[in-house]
C-alpha cells in the first residue's frame, strides 16, 4: 500500500466512523488512526474531511443517582478511555442527580457519548423490572462493564494483528495531549461515596456474558433513546 492508497482507505474509514454500529465505528477509527501513523498523515494532508481538533465538553442525555447506579463511574471511565476522551460527571448544587459528561475532540466525542448512551440504555433494559433489587442490579452491572473491557481488548488485539507494525494502538487510541490539557483546566476531582452492595454471582457471571457480546449487537431505531433514572 503506498501513500495514496493509505490517503483513500483512511477516508474511507473516517467515514465509516460514523456509524450507528459501536463496533463498526471504534473500529474503523483505530484502523483510520493507525493507518495516520504509519503513513504519517497529518489532518493538514485530509483535505477531504473536516477535522476538528479543538477540545469540547459534551453532557450526555444519561442521568443517575449514586445509589441506583453506582456502576455509572466505572463505565464512564471505560468508555471515555476507549475513544480517546476524558469522562466527568456534573452535578448541579444541592441535587441528587447526576450527569455523565465527555471532553475530546468533537469527532471522537460524538462517537463516545453514542457508545455510552446506548451501553447505559442496555443495562438498564436488561435489569427492568422488580426482581432486580439495587444489589442485583449493581452485580450485573458491573460484570457487564467487565465483559465490555473484555470485548475491546480482544478487538485491539485482533486489530493489532491486521495491523502489525511499530506503531502500537496503545499510543494511537490514547488521549490526545490537547483533551488532557483542556480537561485538567476545566475540571476538579472530588471524591464522590458509592454504596458497597454485596455481589451476586449469578447476576455478575449473566452480566459479563452479555458485555462481552454487547459489541456484536446492531444498534437498532430508537436505541439511543434513554430514560433517565
Amino acid at each position: 500500500m503506498d501513500r495514496n492508497d493509505a490517503l483513500d482507505k483512511i477516508r474511507k474509514c473516517l467515514a465509516l466512523s460514523e456509524s450507528p454500529n459501536e463496533n463498526e465505528a471504534r473500529a474503523a477509527l483505530m484502523m483510520a488512526r493507525k493507518l495516520m501513523a504509519a503513513y504519517k498523515i497529518g489532518e493538514k494532508d485530509l483535505t477531504f474531511v473536516d477535522v476538528d481538533k479543538t477540545p469540547v465538553k459534551r453532557i450526555s442525555s444519561v442521568t443517575y443517582t449514586t445509589l441506583r447506579d453506582n456502576w455509572m463511574p466505572n463505565l464512564i471511565r471505560l468508555i471515555s478511555e476507549r475513544f480517546c476522551c476524558r469522562g466527568f460527571t456534573h452535578r448541579e448544587h444541592g441535587k441528587k442527580l447526576r450527569h455523565p459528561g465527555f471532553i475530546g475532540f468533537p469527532h471522537d466525542v460524538d462517537i463516545c457519548v453514542r457508545a455510552f448512551e446506548y451501553t447505559v440504555n442496555t443495562i438498564r433494559s436488561n435489569t427492568h423490572g422488580s426482581v432486580w433489587d439495587n444489589a442485583l442490579r449493581d452485580s450485573y452491572a458491573r460484570g457487564f462493564i467487565a465483559g465490555l473491557d473484555r470485548a475491546y481488548k480482544d478487538q485491539d488485539d485482533e486489530l493489532e494483528a491486521t495491523l502489525c507494525n511499530e506503531h502500537s494502538l496503545t499510543v494511537v487510541m490514547g488521549v490526545p495531549p490537547e483533551v488532557e490539557e483542556f480537561s485538567n483546566s476545566m475540571l476538579s476531582v472530588k471524591k464522590v461515596k458509592l454504596r458497597t452492595y454485596k455481589s451476586d454471582f449469578f447476576s455478575y457471571n449473566s452480566g459479563f456474558v452479555d458485555g462481552k457480546n454487547h459489541l456484536n449487537k446492531k444498534v437498532g431505531k430508537g436505541a439511543e433513546r434513554i430514560t433517565s433514572k
